[in-house]
């Protein structure tokens, strides 16, 4: 939880440098009472052992929560309406059996969430904006290896640019509590390569 509220506090410190406004921040006990009982339909491939048939069969799961979700007027820039999941090496990148940790079903059930249209049910005033960004306290092989999972999840789709990822450690605060970093090319967004500022037009 202290990493999460380091980087709540990166992300008003900088709004307050930016001039841009945070309008709204849900942490994520709001955020389970919010969406603690929504679930998502998924279809998985099932081939037959012996005829080699394959068959799509949908599952009902529970959507996985994130650990934040907060909203920014950046003006000019437009609006930026972000789930947040912090990484501290306790997410799964290897599926081995269901857990709550296992990134790729977080990235799974989140974009099923999206597609659903029960995100902008809830969050009317996002429309169609909706991000994850991920936020990593390890390595940037560690963020390399995190979006790489949503890739391999998401595939070569417009929706993988709604993931974006970091490293804590290029996000300053009370080291350098004017630091702007939040809103630095410090992001990498899934698919692609480059460096991304957050307060960037696309």
């Amino acid at each position: 939880r202290l990493c999460i509220n380091r980087f709540r506090l990166a992300v008003e410190l900088a709004c307050q440098q930016m001039g841009y406004e945070l309008l709204r921040w849900i942490d994520d006990n709001q955020l389970k009472r919010l969406l603690g009982k929504e679930k998502v339909t998924l279809t998985r491939r099932v081939r037959d052992a012996q005829t080699g048939h394959e068959t799509h069969v949908e599952e009902e799961h529970r959507l996985k929560i994130p650990d934040g979700y907060f909203w920014i007027d950046m003006g000019s820039a437009g609006q930026r309406h972000c789930f947040f999941e912090l990484d501290n090496h306790s997410l799964t990148l290897r599926y081995s059996e269901p857990n709550p940790k296992d990134y790729a079903a977080k990235v799974r059930t989140l974009a099923a969430f999206y597609r659903s249209g029960r995100y902008q049910q809830l969050f009317p005033e996002a429309g169609d904006s909706m991000w994850l960004l991920t936020v990593t306290t390890g390595s940037q092989r560690r963020m390399a290896n995190l979006k790489q999972t949503a890739e391999n999840v998401l595939g070569q789709t417009r929706a993988a640019d709604r993931y974006w990822f970091a490293c804590m450690d290029d996000i300053p605060t009370w080291q350098q509590p004017f630091s702007t970093a939040v809103f630095e090319p410090i992001w990498q967004r899934a698919g692609q390569e480059r460096w991304w500022r957050l307060d960037e037009t696309i």
